[in-house]
């Protein structure tokens, strides 16, 4: 497996994201009394290490390290998740290891797993998500990540928003219907829930009242008259491309404008239904309220991008092969000289998700490029353009070839 140990090749730009409010929280244990009007955590993280398990490897030292606990205080726990063995730190922190339903290619793998309890006692332990996402950039891949966000203003009306999912009045990613569960008291909706995507899909978002969820499970919810969670849970190919967004978001202490711009990934709800575009209806105000100071997230995964570089290859042999085919034949000569133009301008046009469609392209041992490395591959080529003292000068010599050979 591929070790990376610097953050540097991170192919992320979290330009647009700017957060000024002072009413919110991150990453941080979700309270029971709050005096902030939202919070924001990770109420699940799941993650697996190619490798065989051992207690002294230098690989699981620097979990446990991250962990925050120690490696010899654990009970044995049942099977889990396929795995032969599981360990068991703090009641809620799971280790799995052994099994012939888990290996890969390189051998065994080792699961880690914190679910919504586990995430708390990580926290209360002094555990640091920035340390444990480092260690999942360098050593792991991700298998699930949930994000929460807690609201406690109250301002989602429950009736409203179920009545919109059922006129379809959002725009979502999720190809299923949502499943939409709720009690009433007479006409007072007691509990509700509305699940975007299948348990099986890669991209999940549940929207429930949790203030009722926790007192059905007898805890006691002081102070609050509303507590209102919107959960956005990533699987596999969508948890292990965000780990490094969610990890940058945590450096740069916008944790909150980043999960919300996952959220707004997954569903935005709209004010009303445009039947031929649904993503070109307005959002509904209450939402984008909800939602402030946020851009939709676009995810762009591996497989995704490799694909896209495969596109982007046949519409160049599809529909510019003919072109290029006469510029040449019209002037053989300096041919090469305009591609080396056309390689060595708009370099500035190049973003980060560019150099991402290329370093995932690319043999994953060849290393990623910067935006550095891309504009001093590149700078040579205009040393190419002999002759012309501008690249005007340059279309306008082919193509007056192109006239003169014409007359002739």
């Amino acid at each position: 497996m591929k070790k990376n140990n610097s953050l540097k090749d991170l192919n992320v730009s979290l330009t647009k994201f700017v957060e000024n409010s002072s009413d919110t929280r991150g990453v941080s244990n979700t309270p029971l009394v709050s005096a902030n009007l939202r919070n924001f955590c990770i109420d699940y993280f799941s993650m697996v290490i190619d490798e065989n398990f051992s207690f002294d490897s230098d690989t699981m030292e620097k979990l446990f390290l991250a962990l925050k606990i120690d490696k010899n205080k654990y009970t044995i726990s049942s099977q889990h998740n396929g795995y032969k063995n599981t360990l068991c730190y703090e009641e809620f922190i799971y280790i799995s290891y052994g099994g012939e339903t888990t290996s890969s290619n390189q051998g065994e793998t080792i699961h880690l797993e914190l679910k919504g309890q586990g995430c708390r006692k990580f926290e209360e332990l002094g555990g640091s998500w920035i340390e444990l996402l480092e260690f999942a950039h360098n050593f792991g891949k991700m298998k699930r990540i949930d994000i929460a966000y807690d609201d406690f203003t109250g301002c989602l009306n429950y009736e409203k928003l179920i009545r919109k999912t059922i006129n379809h009045e959002y725009c979502s990613v999720c190809k299923s219907f949502p499943v939409i569960m709720f009690s009433k008291d007479g006409n007072e909706f007691k509990s509700f829930s509305i699940t975007f995507g299948s348990r099986m899909s890669s991209r999940q978002l549940q929207i429930y009242d949790k203030k009722t969820e926790r007192e059905s499970k007898n805890y006691k919810v002081l102070n609050l008259k509303s507590w209102t969670r919107i959960e956005a849970r990533f699987k596999d190919k969508f948890a292990d491309e965000i780990k490094d967004l969610i990890l940058i978001s945590l450096y740069e202490k916008n944790f909150d404008v980043v999960a919300k711009g996952l959220i707004r990934n997954i569903v935005e709800f709209k004010e009303t239904r445009n039947k031929n575009d649904a993503g070109r209806s307005k959002n509904r105000n209450v939402w984008d309220k909800l939602l402030k100071d946020s851009d939709r997230i676009d995810i762009k995964c591996q497989y995704d991008l490799e694909k896209t570089i495969v596109k982007k290859a046949n519409w160049l042999k599809r529909s510019v092969s003919k072109t290029l085919k006469t510029i040449y034949l019209s002037n053989p000569s300096n041919f090469y000289d305009f591609i080396n133009y056309l390689l060595s301008t708009d370099l500035e046009k190049l973003e980060n998700t560019d150099l991402s469609v290329v370093n995932n392209a690319k043999d994953k041992y060849l290393g990623n490029l910067s935006y550095g490395s891309i504009k001093e591959m590149v700078s040579f080529l205009n040393d190419n353009l002999d002759g012309c003292s501008t690249p005007d000068d340059y279309i306008e010599t082919l193509v007056g070839t192109i006239v003169d050979d014409n007359l002739s």
